[in-house]
């Protein structure tokens, strides 16, 4: 009796003497744009009509609380990258009206929430997204992911963990990661081509990989550009102070209203051009040491217009750009605009890239085009 009594209280004053450390709070490390507009498209089957929806795809025109019910509508999609424990993640979140019956068994009181779902792709499957969308082959991808779940709103006045935020949602995602793979597996539809002259990419909100689906009855449509904004876009930066050091002149010649000499440039090549160290690598490191550098180099050499600044102006400019066969920076253009001073910033900051390794396709040096969303955010 004796020894069981010590051993309890040596238990107990172990327990008491370990230290209370909270878990640190995870966060997204960068996020994309958010699309919220795109249209959906449905084959009614009983009138071979197709039928348009925003944001939602039904057979019928769809709209107020019967959007909940469908099981493809959102009210906003992007990409996130956090970090677990040192491995890189890209999430595509998107929020939809979500709703269940208060009374199930007799289908009554409908109600409605909102709900944010998360899908979880490694490096590589998001690189090979990118990818096949800068392709714009017309086929139907997928990408599979058992690392999905979602976060609702429902429960929100309770505070708390069942506040609807990102400190949460975060969290939950973390936790999945950690989990590992799950019961099952959804997989993300996807094609992009060009359409009547128009570049678009048609796409499903990820759904059980058992369900068959090739994009012919039913899809989002979507611009290329505004996809790419939202889901694709990892150049993107932003400043807030003016650079007092000026614009590094290091570039010996500037080309940038210039044309290649060659033949239309590529989108994706064997060999990604290259700036610096990057050089010395090739695939997918080459190709993201690039975009790193890119980041770097605009960050430290961007000024924020006074003029924009006092104003409050703010915005993303999309500039498009070509790395010729012979490493310039060429052609470069302003594709989506903000405002006059910080259009002529960012064409200044992009034209003033330094000269790269060109791009290799089957042992041939050739043009490689690039479309950057410099963001300016005034905080």
């Amino acid at each position: 009796m004796r020894t069981l009594l010590v051993i309890f209280v040596v238990a107990f004053l172990n327990v008491n003497a370990q230290s209370r450390v909270n878990a640190t709070i995870p966060e997204f490390s960068f996020k994309t744009d958010k699309l919220s507009n795109a249209t959906g498209w449905q084959l009614n089957k009983s009138t071979d009509q197709w039928i348009d929806n925003e944001n939602v795809i039904d057979d019928r025109k769809c709209s107020g609380s019967s959007v909940s019910h469908t099981s493809q509508n959102f009210n906003w999609l992007q990409v996130a990258k956090m970090t677990v424990a040192g491995d890189d993640y890209y999430v595509f979140l998107y929020e939809k009206n979500s709703g269940a019956y208060r009374y199930p068994t007799i289908y009554e009181d409908w109600e409605i929430d909102l709900k944010t779902y998360y899908f979880v792709m490694n490096p590589k499957q998001f690189a090979d997204l990118k990818s096949q969308i800068e392709k714009q082959a017309g086929e139907t991808f997928k990408v599979e992911s058992s690392v999905t779940g979602h976060m609702s709103d429902r429960l929100k006045s309770l505070g708390g963990e069942h506040l609807y935020n990102d400190a949460n949602l975060a969290t939950q995602i973390k936790k999945s990661i950690e989990r590992g793979r799950g019961y099952s597996e959804e997989c993300f539809y996807f094609n992009s081509q060009i359409t009547d002259g128009h570049e678009i990419v048609r796409f499903l909100l990820p759904q059980s990989c058992s369900t068959s689906e090739n994009l012919e009855s039913e899809y989002f449509e979507v611009l290329t550009s505004n996809f790419n904004n939202a889901l694709t876009s990892d150049f993107s930066f932003d400043f807030e102070e003016e650079d007092d050091t000026g614009v590094n002149n290091g570039v010996s010649e500037n080309h940038s209203s210039e044309e290649c000499d060659d033949a239309t440039p590529f989108m994706v090549v064997e060999n990604m051009p290259a700036i610096g160290d990057c050089s010395s690598m090739s695939g997918d490191e080459r190709h993201q040491c690039t975009q790193m550098e890119i980041i770097r180099y605009c960050s430290k050499n961007t000024k924020y217009p006074p003029v924009a600044k006092a104003a409050g102006i703010q915005g993303t400019v999309f500039v498009y750009f070509v790395v010729c066969s012979d490493g310039y920076v060429k052609d470069v253009r302003v594709l989506r605009s903000v405002e006059e001073s910080l259009d002529e910033e960012a064409l200044r900051v992009i034209s003033a890239l330094p000269k790269f390794e060109p791009g290799n396709q089957r042992g041939t040096k050739v043009s490689v085009q690039y479309t950057v969303p410099v963001k300016f955010i005034i905080r």
